[in-house]
């Protein structure tokens, strides 16, 4: 599906504005003959199969692929800028995502939309023992939101607190 995005990307105006996940919305996929086509009617939702932080490579693709607009190649992927980058990695820091704690937020953000409130929590511990975290206290306080909230609804649910009168306090 991703070498198909890059040649509907050569030959589609359209397509060339957008970034791999946005591609669903306008096109669909056939699977019977592996092409983008143009969709008719309705729209879906794009998204990328899931990359572990500590998949390397794969990881900083994922990452990539939700940021470029209508890349052509590979090797184009790894370009910003008019400079050609070796690794996805190093394409990603000279996005600016890698600069500071914001790709371990946009990963937790991200997972948010998908992952149950233990799985995230995992994820966080993942970011904690593996990754380079600049400010973890200020990666908690963005976060901490939607990592705890099973645990509140527990809470009120067992005190039987009304959703509006209990709020998580953060220091």
């Amino acid at each position: 599906m991703l070498t198909e995005w890059f040649k509907l990307n050569e030959k589609d105006y359209i397509a060339n504005t957008l970034t791999y996940t946005q591609c669903p919305i306008h096109y669909v996929w056939n699977n019977k003959v592996k092409q983008w086509k143009q969709r008719k009617r309705g729209f879906s939702i794009g998204r990328l199969p899931y990359a572990k932080l500590t998949s390397g490579e794969r990881y900083y693709l994922r990452m990539s692929l939700n940021i470029v607009k209508g890349a052509k190649s590979f090797d184009e992927l790894k370009t910003v800028e008019g400079v050609a980058y070796n690794t996805f990695k190093d394409t990603c820091i000279a996005h600016g995502l890698l600069q500071d704690d914001n790709e371990w937020q946009l990963a937790l953000t991200e997972a948010n939309y998908w992952a149950l409130a233990f799985q995230l929590r995992n994820l966080f511990c993942e970011i904690l023992m593996f990754c380079e975290i600049t400010d973890i206290s200020k990666l908690w306080q963005t976060c901490s939101s939607f990592l705890l909230e099973d645990y509140i609804y527990k809470i009120k649910k067992k005190k039987s607190i009304p959703n509006n009168k209990f709020q998580y306090k953060r220091n």
